[in-house]
Order: structure tokens, then sequence, then C-alpha cells
């Protein structure tokens, strides 16, 4: 029969876990996170989207606004937050032995964990919910069987899928800016280290103008966007190894499968547990107590919220495996 390690102890380790957990994502930065109240695992939460108003607007003398009115186009997405969760165990004698705090470092670790698994949530649900009329290839492709090893990411791809994405109406980030600092409206973008390192190696983006640029950006963004790897054309690029891949193509070269978007493109919904919501930090006692365990588990979906707000940037990239000879 298992107990409680300490009965005050794990509320204070529950909040310590869930704040470094927050603190170590980084792709939940950009989605639109709401929290119902969940009573049981399967419950819905339901996150709003708009449409856009489609009247022309012109106006003359005969022309009445009353009795004309545009319906809101309001409607909802649903998610079915699931039970994602992951513990670690020691036994007492190796805690005894250890010379480091072994629960301080399984905390760590399932924080890291925790994490991890949150941004790899939302990278799962961009790639599951990515469809071809929204992609820009590399280069001159102009298919995934047409990207060949020379279609690698480069400025061009990236100012040509802004421009797309203008031309639309798919809005930008607008809360960049630091307090005090003028507004900076832009897109996000999440590439592979392949993608990234291909960049920078461009000609283009590696000229002292864009780097004069990137370095005036860093010091203008507010905290939600620090961290960031590259800057291109109103587009702040964050690098993961976590981009999906897939092997198809005429060329059999590796296609890494980026993603670029706006402010509500993905939606991720967060259940509550019966003490409130966020993560729950367990903690018991084994075999009359010569072993003890912690486990980290919550409830979460994360899905395309608005699909008109999420593009692809599939390009080919170069390996970074194997070092170089």
């Amino acid at each position: 029969m298992s107990s409680t390690i300490d009965a005050t102890v794990p509320e204070v380790w529950a909040a310590e876990v869930e704040d470094y957990i927050k603190q170590e994502r980084w792709a939940m930065r950009f989605v639109v996170e709401k929290t119902d109240l969940v009573r049981n695992a399967g419950d819905k939460v339901h996150i709003p989207r708009r449409a856009k108003l489609t009247a022309t607007g012109d106006l003359t003398e005969t022309i009445v606004l009353e009795g004309n009115e545009e319906k809101l186009g309001l409607s909802t997405v649903d998610f079915t937050p699931t039970e994602r969760g992951n513990a670690v165990r020691a036994s007492k004698q190796a805690t005894a032995k250890a010379r480091v705090d072994l629960r301080n470092e399984a905390r760590y670790c399932l924080g890291d964990w925790a994490a991890d698994k949150e941004d790899s949530i939302v990278l799962d649900a961009m790639d599951f919910g990515q469809t071809g009329s929204r992609i820009e290839y590399g280069g001159d492709a102009t298919s995934l069987q047409t990207i060949d090893s020379a279609d690698t990411l480069q400025p061009a791809d990236l100012s040509r899928l802004k421009g797309r994405m203008k031309n639309v109406g798919v809005p930008p980030f607008k809360n960049l800016g630091r307090e005090g600092q003028p507004t900076i409206p832009m897109y996000v973008g999440i590439v592979s280290e392949s993608q990234l390192y291909d960049l920078c190696q461009h000609s283009t983006y590696t000229s002292a103008a864009n780097q004069a640029t990137r370095a005036q950006i860093g010091q203008v963004v507010g905290p939600m966007f620090q961290g960031f790897d590259g800057y291109w054309d109103g587009i702040l690029l964050y690098s993961t190894g976590k981009v999906r891949t897939t092997a198809s193509g005429e060329y059999n070269v590796t296609i890494h499968k980026g993603h670029v978007f706006g402010p509500r493109a993905m939606g991720y919904a967060r259940g509550l547990f019966k003490r409130g919501p966020g993560f729950m930090w367990n903690e018991k006692e084994f075999d009359y107590g010569r072993a003890w365990g912690i486990a980290v588990t919550w409830f979460a979906d994360c899905g395309v919220l608005n699909e008109d707000q999420l593009y692809g940037i599939y390009t080919a990239g170069t390996d970074l495996t194997n070092p170089s000879t």
C-alpha cells in the first residue's frame, strides 16, 4: 500500500513545477489558450473564432444601413482535452547515497519533459492541420514532388510567403512592442534547424543591413517574443528540432515542413483538475517506504483554430546530423 510522502509539500512543488514548465515551453506562447470548467475527462472545451465582415461599405443617399446589417460570423472550434503525463521512481537507498537532491532533479527532469511535450503537441497539430493551398515551396519547386536538394530556405521564399499572407488579410501579431516602444506587426515562423542554417548562409540574409535590422528588432520586441533565432522581412523565426519532415518527393530529399502563422491560428484547450487548472503533481511511496515516485499529469488538446492563418514553408535542408569533414 502506498502513501503520500508529505501531505503539505506536493502542493508547494506543484506550483513550482508548473511555473518552471511555463518558463521552459516556447511554442505555447503563440496559441490561443482556453481553460473551461471541465468536470470530467473527455469534456469538450469550446474556443470561439470570428469570421471577417464581407460588406462592400459603399454608401449612397438611397442605401440605408438599417435592415441591412451583417450578422456576426462567430463560431466555435471544439477541443477535447486528453490526459498527458509521466513519472519517475527511485529507491530510498539511492536517495541516501546520491550526492545530489534526487527529488529536485526529478522536478527539473519532469518539468523539461512536460514543456517539451506541450511544444510537441502544438507542432503536431500544426503539421496535421496544414493544407496544400497555403504552402510555399522552396526555390523553384511547386509541390512536394518537385523539391530537390537545391530548394533550401532562402530570404525570397519568406518574402514571397509574407506577401501572400498580407494579400489575403492574414493579421500579424501586433503586441510585439515593449512598453514605451512602437508596435511592430509581425508574423511568427517556426522552422527546422536545417532551414535556419540554410537561410543564414544566404548572402542576402548575411548582409550588414539585415544584421543591423535584426539587432534593432531584438531591442524592441517584448518579453513574449524574446528568444527568437532569426528575422526576415516582418517574420520572427524560431528554430527547433521538432519540425516535422517527410521523405516524399521525386528527388528523394528530406523535406522540412516549417510554418508561418498569425495570432489566432492555433487553439489550445486545457482541462481542469478538481483542485484547479494546470498541472497535477503527485508523490507516493512504494514497498513499505523503500522507494518513492513523482508524477506530473495534465489534460490538454491542441488544434487549428483559424486555418486561414496557418501557412507552410516546405523546403529541402542541409543535413546537420553528420559532422563536416
